[in-house]
């Protein structure tokens, strides 16, 4: 029977985290942000502090960012 501190668990959490890290990633270069935050999410309900799951977060939180600033009009100050 496996615990919950098992070693065995731990590596099984990972492996399943570091699954949805992979799939989120795949989603996040074909611009799918919200999927990409959605897959990422519950690889961190698996293993909360998984490393690279909370970069991704990061990179996808940038991605999103740029998309819609570079999505907007330019500003126009003055009207000169």
């Amino acid at each position: 029977i496996m615990a919950p501190g098992d070693d065995r668990v731990l590596r099984l959490q990972e492996q399943i985290a570091s699954g949805y890290e992979v799939l989120a990633d795949e989603v996040r270069l074909q611009k799918k942000w919200d999927e990409a935050r959605r897959l990422s999410g519950k690889g961190l309900a698996f293993l909360p502090d998984h490393r690279g799951l909370t970069n991704l977060v990061t990179k996808i939180d940038r991605d999103t960012k740029a998309a819609k600033e570079s999505s907007s009009p330019p500003r126009v100050f003055g009207g000169f």
